[in-house]
Order: C-alpha cells, then sequence, then structure tokens
C-alpha cells in the first residue's frame, strides 16, 4: 500500500480490516503504525536509490533554480509557480500563461528522472500534494538532503 501512496490513516484502517476479515487477532495500534513508517520508509529509500548516480548534473541545476529568487522578489521561484490566480485579467491569465509554459519545460526536463522513479499519477499527485502544502524552506532542506545523497 504504500507504494501505491496512500496516506498512512488509510493504510492503516485498511490493515486493520484486512486482520479483521482474516480473523488474526489484532495488534496494539502502536505496532501497527511502525510497521507503515517502516514501510514508508522504505519505500522512500527505494526510490532513493532509484534515483542515485541517475540525476544528470543539468537536472540538478535545473531543480536548484527552483529554489533562487529573482531580482528584487521575496518568494522563491517555487512559491511563483505554486500559487495561480483565478483573476480573468488579462494580465494575470498571461501570467498564469507562461508559469504554465515553465512547468511544461520543467515537465519536458525532468520526464526522464519521473520516468526512474516510476511514481505514476498516484505518486505524482501524492508528492506535489505534500509540496503544495509545505514551506519552500522545509522543501530546501530535503531538496539539499537528496542533493548530498546523489553526490555522495
Amino acid at each position: 500500500m504504500s507504494s501505491h501512496y496512500l496516506k498512512p490513516k488509510l493504510i492503516f484502517d485498511r490493515c486493520s480490516d484486512i486482520l479483521i476479515q482474516k480473523r488474526i487477532t489484532l495488534p496494539e495500534s502502536g505496532t501497527i503504525c511502525e510497521l507503515i513508517r517502516q514501510s514508508l520508509q522504505f519505500h522512500k529509500q527505494a526510490l532513493m536509490s532509484r534515483m542515485s548516480n541517475k540525476l544528470a548534473p543539468e537536472t540538478s541545476v535545473l531543480l536548484d533554480s527552483l529554489f533562487t529568487r529573482d531580482y528584487g522578489e521575496q518568494s522563491y521561484r517555487l512559491t511563483l509557480l505554486k500559487r495561480l490566480s483565478q483573476s480573468t485579467k488579462p494580465a494575470k491569465v498571461r501570467e498564469c500563461i507562461a508559469d504554465f509554459h515553465v512547468i511544461e519545460e520543467l515537465y519536458r526536463k525532468l520526464s526522464d528522472a519521473l520516468n526512474i522513479l516510476q511514481l505514476g499519477h498516484a505518486g505524482v499527485r501524492y508528492y506535489a500534494g505534500s509540496v503544495m502544502l509545505s514551506k519552500v524552506i522545509s522543501t530546501l532542506r530535503i531538496h539539499m538532503v537528496i542533493v548530498k545523497l546523489f553526490s555522495a
């Protein structure tokens, strides 16, 4: 279930249901939670090992560029791409179209890395959701750890 990017609570509920259906004595909830945590961690490690030594230097530079600020801007580039305007004003529509072109270019350049990860639609949605909810600083820290792992 961890490779299908289900939320931990949903995994817990499904595990409990399976154990009840098979009439297996339920362990303490902490035991199940720890097994789920270990499984999620193992899956994350498998993804990182799949990517080690396969991330091209230009792809790394491209990812690093998401954590830069343009001159005079206070927000990171990633933060600016996360926000979509619902305005119908021509200037805002043009900005959205420009952002979509940037996202399209990023996707084109990162598609090989995505293929290596074999995330599928559910995996992309899972990680995109975590990026949308995260602060750029914490995402930057995670990115730096990944870059160090790939460099090692």
